[in-house]
């Protein structure tokens, strides 16, 4: 892990409100030290914490330390590969679609993802939830990560779909209910995801579209699902084809 350095950064300038901030956060922000980035095995998993803020690009301190770090996975012994970050490079939300850290994620973060056969990419921002299918490159693949956005874990969740009619490579989105998911390991190749609703939230009861005043959904259900571990269906099709 790199050097840990206190979370001291120098003053912005400009004008604007914190929410206005916050909600165009510049990229990238002058603290790169290895508390913003920072990896860690928990049983027989290996987690990779990213800084969305600071610099990710090809050839900066963290890219660098993100390729060697996904290099160094042995998955006979950390078989499951979690990253969590938080700006999400899959969005079926209006919200942040246009975040620089969003769109240089995919452009920059993806292809190592999918070469390095990340099992789940965790990411907030987007205040709702959201998971994938298996996906790559905005394909529905079944060796791809699944993504998810769990960022309906405080505050106000009402964030509006896009469109109407979800992406493909989406299983379930919802801005209505607080809650929060749990990730439970059975063996090398089957896990569950499991979101759990906490609470409603009053202030709205259905999901709705961007522009569209007339159309809304529903709040959506519990999601639940047994993950297979895409590693190895990867590995066993590598060994096929060889």
């Amino acid at each position: 892990m790199p050097a840990i350095q206190p979370a001291i950064r120098n003053p912005l300038e400009g004008s604007g409100s914190l929410a206005t901030f916050l909600s165009h956060v510049p990229y990238p922000l002058d603290y790169d030290y290895g508390n913003a980035y920072y990896a860690y095995t928990y049983g027989p998993s290996r987690h990779i914490i990213l800084s969305s803020y600071s610099n990710f690009d090809p050839g900066s301190k963290q890219y660098t330390w993100l390729e060697d770090e996904l290099e160094k996975v042995d998955r006979s012994i950390t078989p499951w590969l979690i990253v969590i970050m938080h700006v999400p490079i899959y969005n079926t939300f209006e919200e942040h679609r246009h975040d620089v850290q969003h769109t240089k994620g995919r452009e920059i973060l993806e292809p190592l993802f999918v070469k390095h056969h990340v099992n789940i990419v965790v990411s907030g921002h987007v205040h709702a939830y959201m998971r994938t299918k298996n996906v790559a490159f905005g394909k529905v693949n079944d060796t791809g990560p699944i993504h998810i956005i769990a960022g309906d874990g405080g505050r106000h969740i009402d964030s509006p779909f896009l469109n109407a009619e979800p992406e493909e490579w989406v299983v379930t989105r919802d801005s209505t209910v607080f809650g929060y998911g749990t990730f439970e390991i059975y063996n090398s190749t089957i896990a569950e995801w499991r979101w759990i609703h906490a609470s409603n939230d009053d202030s709205h009861d259905r999901n709705r579209v961007f522009g569209d005043n007339t159309t809304t959904f529903p709040r959506g259900g519990r999601d639940h699902v047994y993950i297979d571990n895409q590693y190895f269906l990867s590995q066993a099709r590598d060994t096929f084809h060889g």
